[in-house]
């Protein structure tokens, strides 16, 4: 495995993905306390390193501290990153912007499938399409109908469907700039925070840090 995304793992862990193949990498969760004061999971790595018949198991309990959003599937998978660069912590650490538009509304409905690719390529399956989309009427309704607000969400992403409707020749505006929004567990703040986010197969969760604890290594 390269060295992407394991910067903040512990070193322990790094040196079991870095000896070992992806095809001989699994990785899951055995547990999820989403309920206490302190959200904690524990995953499992197992593997059997190069040129080795030995199986190596780790076992770690993971404290999320200040989480902020999350979902979790329960899959055996070959991959874990933790970075603080990517497009899910935008909606956290980038400006909001929104975007309206004009134009001929067939034009504009057949830009649906790259509208769909643009986010695709941004999140993958992480966050729903319709996710940062003005969700007062389906996608193809309103584009059809020619004007309105598109979409409202980080600058970044926002910016993609700017560019796309730029080469398009579609008329369009990006329309204030505002700090990102977010439930912090008692009130809705306004503000910029420092997060990551911890990538486990199609599972993220995105929290201000994370604190690794070995309860397990065999």
């Amino acid at each position: 495995m390269d060295n992407i995304g394991t910067k903040f793992l512990p070193e322990e862990m790094v040196q079991l993905l870095e000896s070992t193949d992806e095809d001989d990498l699994n990785i899951f969760f055995r547990k999820a306390g989403f309920h206490e004061d302190s959200p904690t999971v524990e995953i499992e790595l197992s593997s059997i390193p190069n040129y080795s018949d030995n199986i190596v198991k780790q076992q770690w309990r993971i404290e999320i501290l200040a989480q902020k959003a999350g979902k979790i599937h329960l899959e055996i998978t070959d991959t874990i990153q933790l970075l603080d660069d990517h497009p899910l912590l935008w909606e956290f650490n980038d400006v909001c912007t929104s975007l309206y538009f004009h134009g001929d509304g067939e034009k504009l409905i057949q830009l649906f499938p790259e509208l769909y690719r643009i986010h695709y390529d941004t999140f993958q399956n992480y966050l729903p399409f319709r996710k940062f989309l003005n969700d007062t009427l389906e996608l193809q309704t309103l584009l059809r109908s020619g004007n309105g607000l598109l979409a409202s969400g980080p600058k970044k992403y926002i910016e993609k469907f700017s560019e796309c409707f730029i080469s398009e020749g579609i008329e369009h505006s990006l329309v204030g700039e505002r700090e990102p929004k977010f439930w912090n567990g008692n009130s809705y703040v306004s503000q910029r925070v420092p997060v990551k986010v911890l990538i486990i197969g199609n599972s993220y969760l995105i929290a201000e840090n994370f604190s690794f604890e070995k309860i397990l290594r065999e």
